[in-house]
């Protein structure tokens, strides 16, 4: 079975923690046989010799104080490092990151999302490839070229709209949580009802932008263009020609 990237830097840690160890018994071992030395010589006279030995124990003394804050440092680093989130994003039952809109012709030469099963409903998923746990995360899912049917702070499955354009409808929503997403686990956010999309066609091309953070981390997620399929005209494969998106962005 492969080695995770988690596991790998696990048995790092281990290896650097087990040399520093190796290191603090050497450095014992070493203060020990240079005072015994120091204390045999007969050139020596006693003061001579006691202040040799103190010298041996106080280079072995800094030498440890340097292992102990190395490990620190170390810990430290492991505990404090950033996670780093990518996600998933998919209408209905399409696949990751794909995504496609079946729209009709409606007036003022607008596009109208079509009833097809699943595809008023946006989801997503979170993958936090790091091993640091995130804290407090709030993510905002912003539509462009794209408006849906909600008013500005409307509420709705744990999301909020906070941004919406009059007369058009909404085109950003934020989704927060409490709970931790610890190193290499995921999580389902809950759907997002994009009810009645429109897409407008002076609003440019159509996407999705996704912005993660968390306590000390943020990360906007590259967009995910939206394929307008018309309902009313017969058009080629929406994958034809395409090149699979990451199973991960």
């Amino acid at each position: 079975m492969p080695e995770t990237p988690g596991a790998g830097r696990a048995v790092r840690r281990r290896l650097q923690l087990l040399l520093y160890g190796a290191a603090g018994a050497v450095a014992v071992l070493l203060t020990v046989v240079l005072a015994l030395i120091v204390v045999a010589r007969d050139d020596l006279d006693l003061s001579d010799r006691l202040a040799a030995v103190n010298d041996v124990f106080a280079g072995a003394a800094l030498f440890v104080a340097l292992t102990a804050g190395g490990i620190a440092l170390q810990t430290y680093a492991a505990a404090t490092g950033s996670p780093v989130i990518k996600a998933q994003v998919w209408f209905g039952g399409d696949p990751p990151n794909r995504l496609v809109l079946v729209a009709e012709p409606a007036p003022g030469g607008l596009l109208r999302s079509v009833g097809v099963t699943g595809q008023s409903r946006l989801h997503l998923r979170l993958n936090n490839v790091s091993e640091h746990p995130a804290h407090q995360i709030t993510v905002q899912v912003r539509l462009d070229g794209l408006y849906f049917d909600r008013e500005f702070d409307a509420t709705g499955n744990e999301w909020r709209v906070v941004d919406a354009t009059d007369g058009r409808g909404a085109t950003v929503a934020e989704w927060s949580g409490a709970a931790v997403l610890h190193g290499h686990t995921t999580r389902r956010l809950p759907a997002l009802d994009l009810r009645s999309i429109v897409a407008y066609p002076d609003a440019g091309d159509p996407a999705v932008r996704i912005h993660v953070a968390s306590t000390g981390y943020v990360r906007a997620v590259p967009p995910v263009p939206v394929v307008l399929l018309r309902a009313d005209q017969p058009g080629p494969n929406a994958d034809a020609g395409r090149i699979g998106p990451p199973e991960w962005i």
